[in-house]
């Protein structure tokens, strides 16, 4: 009788556990098919590659996305990580299918330095709420100007004489 009763724990056991098992991968396996607005960034980085500091670069940088959902998205709020970065976008839904930008204008461009910012998008999207946009490059010194070596002729000077 013991050792049914072992038999009979050890498979229920098993049982348990390819129960368990298949429960987690059909949850994996499963796409979400959810309806609602999802947002899609073609590019969540943008570089500005080198700038000479005070060339007057306008400092604005756009991120482009796409509703890919079935509703319309709308941003709820878009907030830049420092004082040097603004956020730009608008309020209006984005309807399926269509594309909007969130603009980023960074205004220290005076001064050599490397550029690393962020800013968080909040929007009413299933399948990211929350995205964090990020702008990066460095700005260099402006190129110290030299004066050209003047070509004296000392024949003709006359303080050669």
């Amino acid at each position: 009788m013991r050792l049914l009763r072992g038999k009979y724990i050890r498979s229920m056991k098993n049982f348990i556990l390819i129960l368990l098992v298949l429960q987690v991968s059909l949850a994996f396996s499963q796409e979400t098919n959810e309806r609602g607005p999802k947002i899609e960034f073609i590019s969540e980085v943008y570089d500005y590659g080198t700038i000479v500091a005070g060339s007057g670069h306008d400092g604005i940088a756009d991120f482009y996305f796409v509703n890919i959902g079935e509703e319309p998205l709308v941003l709820t709020n878009v907030r830049a990580g420092c004082g040097c970065t603004s956020p730009y976008w608008h309020a209006e839904p984005v309807l399926p299918g269509d594309t909007a930008k969130v603009v980023l204008k960074y205004t220290t461009l005076q001064h050599p330095h490397t550029i690393n910012k962020t800013a968080v998008v909040q929007s009413n999207a299933i399948n990211k709420p929350t995205v964090v946009l990020r702008i990066t490059g460095i700005v260099e010194p402006q190129p110290t100007e030299m004066m050209p070596e003047k070509n004296i002729d000392r024949e003709f000077s006359p303080i050669a004489r």
